[in-house]
């Protein structure tokens, strides 16, 4: 779960129609690094997803994927901006970490 509206809303949807539900949050990067306002998985977005969670009474979780999300996101879009491209970094994270993991 980000957090966000859609992951909020679906989970609460599932949760209604009588689904077990769970709620998974990723952490990129140290909780004392992440020195950014809410982008997605922000340690914000974590409290919002637990929030959520609490309020509709599902287990929620916090994984760990920092050196994952290092080798396979960051490190590749060094990479390609050094390259002189313009990488998406959400697209290789969705592609190789989110749906693949």
């Amino acid at each position: 779960m980000s957090g966000g509206v859609d992951s909020s809303v679906t989970a609460a949807l599932l949760k209604n129609q009588g689904y077990d539900v769970i709620g998974v949050h990723m952490r990129l990067r140290d909780a004392n690094l992440a020195n950014f306002e809410s982008r997605c998985c922000s340690p914000i977005d974590a409290n919002d997803a637990r929030r959520v969670c609490d309020k509709i009474n599902a287990p929620f979780y916090i994984i760990n994927t920092e050196e994952v999300f290092r080798a396979k996101v960051i490190d590749y879009f060094i990479h390609e901006y050094l390259q002189s491209r313009t990488p998406n970094p959400c697209v290789e994270c969705n592609n190789k970490i989110k749906f693949n993991y």
